[in-house]
């Protein structure tokens, strides 16, 4: 009949000749069952393919987010660029492009609305 406890391998078959460029853990010993070992493959098979499959899902977003980051700098451009209607600029952004401009409001002498808004004289309508 088999024995069903684990079967030990001594530290020694599995340690190197030579101690001085031995790791930390080389000279211990552990002991799994078949089924531990089997379940830690699969784990450690899992998570490698879902590092894998995020590491792909992360180059695909930042290949969007360069897409959109080039879209932001088209419109940005296209908003606050020089406008292809506008010729060259005048000296002082207000100016206007005439040689003379007029002022603003009445010319001078004119007598404004302010004539033919007012009441007559007299409030019984002579004069």
């Amino acid at each position: 009949m088999e024995s069903t406890q684990p079967q030990f391998i001594s530290a020694s078959e599995f340690a190197p000749a030579n101690a001085k460029h031995a790791t930390p853990f080389s000279q211990q010993t552990v002991v799994l069952t078949k089924q531990d070992y089997i379940e830690l493959k699969w784990e450690a098979n899992y998570w490698r393919a879902q590092h894998a499959r995020l590491v792909e899902r992360e180059a695909a977003l930042k290949g969007d987010v360069e897409a959109l980051q080039s879209t932001i700098r088209d419109l940005t451009q296209r908003l606050y660029g020089a406008k292809s209607e506008k010729s060259a600029c005048p000296d002082r952004p207000g100016a206007s492009t005439l040689a003379n401009p007029r002022k603003r409001g009445n010319s001078p002498g004119v007598r404004g609305m302010a004539a033919v808004i007012a009441p007559p004289a007299g409030r019984d309508g002579s004069a």
